[in-house]
């Protein structure tokens, strides 16, 4: 911004004199106009775009501001996967500490914005853990390989069959019967002591949210 400090009575104040090989310059709007319209979008114009077009969180918009190459990738995920918070998030959170680990800027990683939707589809549906999801991540950059080749050679998949996890719930039970009593009795924050071991016998497989329901469903 700029705004005038002071002023003088007259130009001669100053000793201005005309610099005789210096010609007048005269531009004209048209020529104004054809600048400003040969602009990328400005970071503010965007700012208010992505928050009107896509229901975004100042927060959110801010950060993706910062980095064209960050916005854009964000724009063309949202073809692909319709939760642009969801996306935020990840964005913001596992894909931006992946490129801290490596020093790297986004089109310097083999990142598909198709695959980054998939892998977020993947979470959502539950056929990958949270956590999983954020190895899967690690993978697909490291390898260029495809959501669903990576979740079929590393066994990442998450185990959301009721008949399976009904079977390691009794188990469960049966293992921890003082847990259990606990649970019966009202102390229903037991039931995460529970889910943990659920997670550890099936090395994290086994979809917790469903996990938690089979619980209640036998002892609540």
């Amino acid at each position: 911004m700029t705004f005038t400090m002071r002023s003088k009575e007259e130009a001669h104040d100053y000793r201005y004199f005309p610099e005789p090989d210096l010609v007048p310059i005269m531009i004209e709007d048209a020529s104004i106009e054809i600048a400003k319209q040969s602009l990328p979008e400005l970071p503010e114009k965007k700012r208010e775009r992505l928050i009107e077009q896509y229901t975004l969180a100042a927060y959110d918009a801010n950060i993706l501001v910062q980095d064209p190459d960050l916005a854009a990738f964000f724009e063309q995920c949202s073809k692909y996967y319709k939760d642009t918070k969801k996306i935020c998030n990840w964005i913001n959170g596992a894909l931006m500490k992946e490129l801290n680990a490596r020093k790297a800027g986004l089109l310097e990683i083999n990142l598909k914005p198709e695959d980054f939707a998939a892998l977020i589809s993947k979470v959502d549906e539950g056929t990958l853990s949270n956590l999983a999801g954020k190895d899967v991540l690690t993978f697909m950059i490291d390898t260029g390989h495809s959501v669903d080749t990576i979740i079929e050679e590393k066994g990442l998949a998450q185990v959301s069959d009721d008949s399976t996890l009904e079977k390691l719930v009794r188990e469960l039970i049966d293992e921890h019967q003082d847990i259990a009593e606990q649970i019966r009795s009202g102390k229903e924050s037991a039931i995460g002591f529970l889910i943990g071991q659920a997670m550890r016998k099936t090395q994290g497989k086994a979809n917790p949210k469903k996990i938690g329901e089979l619980i209640k469903k036998a002892l609540v």
